[in-house]
């Protein structure tokens, strides 16, 4: 009990010593003779950064330290708000240890999640004010950091130099000796580009390619895509279930269809589209709404 009533008075001691240096710095709007609007610094300011990324059309990457301290440097972060600019400062101090957002959240009264909202609209402001972005803070985990001592380089460049190979990224995890979704998934962090893995064809995929003498992804697109089927139709063509159907469209990267094609497609067959117009006009916008939730919840999952 005594250790959180001493941690929450260090803390507010920080945050009335953040405010403090604020307003030194800021001054009353009288005393500063710029007194203009975040926006009007931007042309400026984005001029003077590393005028060579700017020739390339690419813009400069920072940690979040190096963007607010060159935000104090250049005076860019006193035409924040108060409450953006002590959140920002707090979490990344000259000296000291970080706040927590929750820790700023006790203290100032608002919950975590406010806190995130003004950290995110700070940084979003500096950033364009200054023209960079902010590079992705990775935790490397102790899996990765065996990869970066047997290679003897950063896992980063690692999977780079695979990837510009032309190996997918199921072939990067077995030279890794690693599975293909922690590959896809330290790809993503990472943002490296590396090929999709390569569906892997089942038996009975295998089985209805033999029949038809074409590849599986053809078979689905012509009837999906250039036929316009239905998956129910397309599984009792195939002798498959309506589940497999959606499945292997989704495996197969087609575009799932909106609300208003699968509609257009449903009118189009004469006997669905009588059914469907006997119903009352009631029944004909439930109906509708409920397609409408379908379909967009097929969409989400493909």
């Amino acid at each position: 009990m005594l250790s959180h009533e001493l941690e929450s008075k260090i803390t507010q001691a920080r945050i009335k010593e953040v405010r403090k240096d604020i307003k030194t710095r800021v001054g009353s709007t009288e005393e500063n003779p710029l007194n203009v609007g975040l926006n009007s610094v931007v042309v400026y300011e984005s001029a003077s950064i590393d005028s060579s990324e700017d020739q390339l059309g690419k813009k400069s990457v920072m940690t979040p330290d190096d963007l607010v301290r060159k935000a104090k440097e250049s005076g860019i972060i006193n035409f924040l708000p108060e409450r953006q600019r002590l959140v920002l400062e707090l979490l990344n101090p000259q000296e000291g240890e970080p706040l927590t957002l929750q820790q700023i959240g006790d203290q100032m009264g608002v919950t975590r999640k406010a806190i995130s909202v003004l950290k995110k609209k700070g940084y979003r402001k500096l950033k364009k004010a200054l023209g960079v972005e902010i590079s992705p803070v990775i935790v490397k985990t102790p899996a990765m950091r065996e990869i970066e001592i047997e290679y003897g380089l950063p896992i980063e460049q690692v999977l780079r130099n695979f990837a510009r190979e032309g190996l997918s990224r199921r072939e990067i995890g077995k030279k890794l000796q690693k599975d293909h979704k922690t590959i896809n998934d330290w790809c993503g962090k990472l943002n490296i580009e590396a090929k999709a893995n390569k569906p892997r064809k089942t038996s009975r995929m295998i089985e209805i390619e033999e029949k038809f003498g074409k590849p599986i992804e053809k078979i689905l697109g012509k009837k999906f895509i250039d036929q316009k089927r239905t998956p129910d139709r397309i599984a009792i063509e195939l002798g498959l279930n309506r589940d497999t159907v959606i499945r292997w469209i989704k495996i197969f990267g087609f575009r799932p269809r909106t609300h208003r094609e699968a509609a257009e497609i449903v009118f189009s067959d004469p006997i669905k589209r009588k059914k469907i117009l006997k119903r009352s006009p009631e029944r004909r916008r439930k109906l509708s709404e409920s397609l409408k939730r379908y379909h967009q919840r097929r969409r989400e999952e493909i």
